[in-house]
């Protein structure tokens, strides 16, 4: 039986010895992303404008979507103040049968 080895392993040590013991391990095809990284700063700068057209992109239909969302709210203020009180009830009865169920065995 080997003995759990001392520290945890890294992908420095998969291709250096087997868990524990002084076997030379298996050659597996590890990158070795510490020696040679790659350069950071054109993705950054790539990622960063893609964001922003995301951004400049989504934001409209953001806007128009929640100006119409508070007029229909507003409108039917008491509707959906039922139907968000009938939500959450809702959801806390879920909540405390799956509590129920994990700390009793249910299936």
């Amino acid at each position: 039986m080997t003995r759990p080895p001392s520290r945890t392993q890294g992908p420095e040590d998969l291709n250096t010895s087997v868990a524990g013991t002084d076997e030379p391990g298996p050659d597996l095809p590890v990158p070795r992303l510490r020696q040679n990284p790659a350069p950071a700063g054109p993705s950054h700068r790539a990622l960063g404008k893609t964001l922003l057209a995301f951004g400049l992109g989504t934001l409209p239909g953001l806007f128009f979507v929640g100006t119409g969302a508070s007029g229909l709210i507003r409108r039917y203020r008491r509707q959906s103040d039922l139907l968000a009180g009938i939500l959450m009830i809702a959801i806390a009865v879920s909540l405390v049968v799956q509590a129920l169920g994990a700390l009793l065995g249910w299936e």
